[in-house]
């Protein structure tokens, strides 16, 4: 893999922050003033370094009022936690409510880069991307969004969010291995299932997996289209794979629907996304094959351990996205202090490793992440095949 750097967080010697460059140095801090957080049940521990003496200022675009405050709030703690950690002298964090509001986040942009903000993390929002955008282009700022709308990334903006395209490819891949040879899909019909659709054809095809016609619902209609489409499946005994990326919620009123139509689930896999990882366990008594990807857990729960011990409460499911993308900016002034931004450094082929796992970032403004392949059980998740630890040198992206 060649020559490594490690960033070592001071509390758990486990984490990790990956970079191919010469060895980073460690430096400590002394912290900060305590924080004051819009969760009033906080329990501080984490200092707070501000961007008022920093020599590189990182800004955070995102909602710290509003509908979408708890998650924006969260975010910025997950920040902190980074940046705390990290002991990264000379790295400070600027602020700025977007309320999920594009106008709003246009203005966010222009007042983080007129205070001297070097990168932007955030928004979250693709209607606040499509307006920051343009604004952090035109002073060469480049942004880490925290959004999974891959159609919004390029050579400037990356896409930080876990993207539908790399989960439908890892998980039909899983199952090409295990021997499944067709499958049918029902989808949701909205913008991000329409994504989905596109990555099912094209991965499938690929891996030159047989398909039935895919069936996208509408949630008005889930019940009577569910039973429609768990009819066609049991009238074609070739189909051994059903890909469902349903929400919990959706999921337990689909499962029925398959014992109902006498769809032999013992030998049928059923294929989810990571938003499987809430499902309840029990859900695996009537679907035994039951399949999702998602970041390897073992760095994600260490993660969620220290956020809770600092703040007193857990983290929402993305806050892991800032945390590793305030780490990814820390070893990046680390490692190139004279320009830890360019392009190239951005986009080191051997990527990072973060609390999600590896990930690295192209060109494209796609960030690759590296999976694992988890089976729902009555007994809870299990591991059925790790994520990689590192990446190939070519890239399917």
């Amino acid at each position: 893999m060649g020559k490594t750097s490690y960033f070592i967080n001071k509390t758990a010697l486990g984490l990790f922050l990956l970079v191919a460059a010469g060895c980073a140095p460690v430096v400590r801090t002394t912290g900060g003033p305590a924080q004051t957080s819009a969760h009033p049940e906080a329990q501080m521990s984490v200092p707070v370094r501000t961007a008022a003496d920093a020599s590189l200022r990182v800004g955070l675009l995102l909602p710290l009022s509003g509908a979408q405050a708890k998650l924006g709030q969260g975010m910025v703690e997950a920040a902190q936690l980074a940046l705390y950690e990290s002991n990264a002298d000379g790295v400070g964090l600027l602020m700025y409510d977007t309320q999920g509001d594009p106008a709003l986040a246009a203005q966010a942009a222009r007042k983080a880069i007129a205070d001297g903000a070097q990168i932007l993390i955030g928004p979250i929002f693709s209607a606040e991307l499509d307006a920051v955008d343009p604004i952090a282009q035109t002073r060469d700022i480049p942004i880490l969004s925290l959004s999974n709308n891959t159609d919004k990334g390029d050579i400037n903006t990356f896409i930080f969010g876990f993207a539908p395209d790399e989960q439908v490819e890892r998980i039909l891949t899983y199952a090409k291995q295990q021997g499944v040879q067709k499958v049918a899909a029902f989808i949701p019909q909205s913008t991000y299932g329409d994504t989905i659709a596109v990555s099912f054809d094209d991965h499938a095809r690929q891996l030159g997996l047989a398909l039935a016609p895919a069936v996208r619902f509408d949630a008005a209609n889930f019940i009577t289209q569910s039973v429609a489409f768990t009819q066609n499946v049991k009238n074609d005994p070739s189909i051994n794979a059903i890909f469902a990326p349903l929400a919990p919620s959706q999921l337990v009123q689909f499962i029925p629907q398959l014992g109902a139509a006498g769809i032999e689930m013992q030998h049928t896999y059923l294929l989810g996304l990571s938003t499987w990882e809430s499902l309840n366990s029990s859900t695996a008594t009537a679907a035994p094959l039951m399949f999702f990807p998602a970041p390897e857990a073992v760095q994600r729960r260490a993660f969620i351990n220290r956020y809770q011990q600092s703040y007193g409460y857990a983290p929402s499911p993305i806050s892991s996205l800032a945390y590793d993308a305030t780490a990814l900016v820390v070893v990046l002034a680390k490692n190139y202090p004279a320009a830890p931004f360019r392009v190239e450094h951005l986009t080191d082929p051997q990527g990072f490793s973060g609390v999600d796992g590896i990930f690295r970032l192209h060109d494209t403004g796609i960030v690759e992440r590296g999976l694992a392949v988890y089976r729902v059980t009555p007994e809870g998740t299990r591991l059925v095949q790790a994520a990689p630890d590192m990446f190939s040198e070519s890239s399917h992206h």
